[in-house]
């Protein structure tokens, strides 16, 4: 049902009309006849002095960015050199909308020059449109979007073309290249500002962009997504009626390809679901929740749900990867809400329980095995006693992330009782001494914890009634928390650097 879902996506998000709506046409000089001369310096250095005289001048140069855009169409060359066929592209887009705006003015449809520009602003938007979808260059790309950011209140009055626009905008925010990236999120939300279309159908397209390019992890993706991430995060802030409605859309479709997988689950459904498709999309509705907790609170029980759905799914040993980012999700729930998730705790222990760890390991000389950029493990690395340490490291991390949630709450000694119990009883059965050691100091920074806040009950000399639901000051377990997300995060930074490197090296 995932890849059913993923389909679905893929095909709204192509939906878009076979030919453009007809553009009409500035009209022409009677002395301007169809030739094969080549256009050159001399033509553009004309068309230069003529664009300072108004309408007349931007007839021609819009005649001339026409056939710039569409110059791929035409069988024999057009211009002299590349050279001054991105020049008239260039000037085109810079000057074309400065002209737009200036003479519309702030009543854009009800000025006097409208009639005179209409034609003239719909050749512009087709052109742009068809040049959008060929150029390759950065740097054209990025003054195509800034010279429609410039014109952004227009579009409304192009409702044929603004929807196409706002489509290839959306396409080309999923390229690799950070300045086209930038440049197409830039007209992107001064679009949704200005309410060019709707903006959930906006909001929609961009969602759509991001699902389809999440398909993959790697540490070279890993940036990419992550500013995806931001971006489309941030577009939410601006309208947060509409995000609720588009968080809430998505939400509901990844729980319905869950709730198929449940009724009929079987190994390759569950893979429908154990992706890095499915992974990312979920951690993206998640880090709007978390971002607008205001305005999204309620959103977050149906993510919550979901999330112990997934995690319910399967025991299979090999699937601990990704059901730890699945608990790393909650618990960044857990500390945006303020709300403690008892679920956490089970799901972390029956991963540390698991029998799969108290098996004989093999000798290997496998790699470290990276959490962060993997969803599961190879029969060879499940044996592996490297790869139980790191295991058993990841889950414990999480475990005190977990119960840093509630490290200052004033019942955090009643809290942890469970888990102490539950971490004692397993170390008197794990042969691993390493292993051993790693949980009896999880063991001993959750008990100074409830030691700190014990303390600081006494000091409180706290009433029957009314005793406050924390204590004031810094808790141990927030020290260690602190600790592991500085090592996660610079282990995220090292892989990356070491990547630039390589890559620098090899250009």
């Amino acid at each position: 049902m995932g890849k059913k879902r993923s389909q679905e996506i893929e095909e709204e998000s192509e939906e878009e009309p076979q030919e453009l709506p007809e553009e009409s046409e500035p009209s022409e000089d009677e002395n301007d006849t169809q030739s094969t001369k080549l256009i050159g310096e001399k033509t553009l250095n004309q068309i230069k002095i003529s664009i300072t005289k108004g309408v007349q001048g931007a007839k021609k140069l819009l005649k001339m960015y026409r056939k710039a855009c569409r110059s791929g169409e035409e069988e024999v060359p057009i211009f002299s050199s590349a050279q001054v066929h991105n020049e008239i592209l260039v000037l085109s887009l810079q000057e074309l909308p400065k002209l737009f705006k200036k003479k519309l003015g702030k009543k854009l449809d009800q000025s006097s020059n409208w009639k005179r520009l209409n034609n003239l602003l719909r050749s512009f938007l087709a052109n742009t449109l068809i040049l959008l979808k060929v150029i390759k260059s950065e740097k054209l790309i990025s003054i195509a979007f800034q010279g429609l950011s410039h014109i952004a209140k227009l579009l409304h009055l192009m409702p044929e073309y603004s929807q196409l626009l706002i489509k290839q905008a959306a396409k080309l925010w999923g390229e690799e290249k950070d300045m086209i990236k930038l440049s197409s999120y830039s007209f992107l939300r001064k679009a949704l500002e200005l309410e060019v279309i709707d903006k959930i159908e906006l909001l929609k397209s961009v969602y759509k962009t991001f699902d389809k390019n999440a398909k993959f992890m790697s540490w070279s993706k890993y940036q990419d997504i992550d500013l995806m991430r931001r971006c489309f995060v941030d577009l939410l802030g601006l309208d947060l009626s509409a995000s609720y409605q588009v968080i809430f859309i998505y939400l509901r479709q990844l729980s319905l390809s869950l709730s198929e997988v449940i009724k009929n689950p079987s190994t390759d459904r569950v893979k429908t679901l154990y992706n890095w498709q499915y992974l990312n999309s979920l951690c993206l509705l998640a880090q709007s929740i978390i971002k607008y907790p205001t305005h999204l609170s309620e959103l977050a029980f149906p993510l919550l749900q979901i999330c112990q759905g997934l995690l319910q799914i399967t025991n299979i040993p090999k699937y601990f990867p990704i059901k730890l980012h699945f608990i790393r999700l909650l618990i960044a729930l857990q500390a945006s809400s303020q709300t403690y998730i008892p679920i956490i705790t089970p799901h972390l222990l029956e991963i540390l329980l698991s029998a799969s760890l108290q098996k004989k390991s093999k000798p290997t000389k496998l790699k470290a095995f990276h959490f962060i950029m993997a969803l599961k493990a190879s029969k060879e690395q499940l044996t592996s006693e490297t790869y139980k340490e790191q295991l058993i490291e990841e889950v414990c991390d999480s475990l005190i992330e977990h119960m840093a949630g509630v490290g200052n709450a004033i019942s955090f000694p009643e809290i942890m009782i469970p888990v102490k119990i539950s971490l004692k009883k397993h170390t008197k059965t794990v042969r691993n001494g390493g292993i051993r050691g790693r949980i009896l100091h999880t063991i001993k920074l959750i008990e100074d914890n409830a030691d700190f806040i014990n303390k600081k009950r006494l000091e409180m000399n706290l009433p029957p009634i009314g005793a406050p639901i924390v204590v004031e000051g810094n808790c141990p377990l927030w020290e260690q928390r602190d600790k592991i997300l500085k090592r996660r995060a610079e282990i995220i930074r090292s892989k990356i650097s070491s990547l630039s490197e390589e890559n620098t090296k090899d250009y």
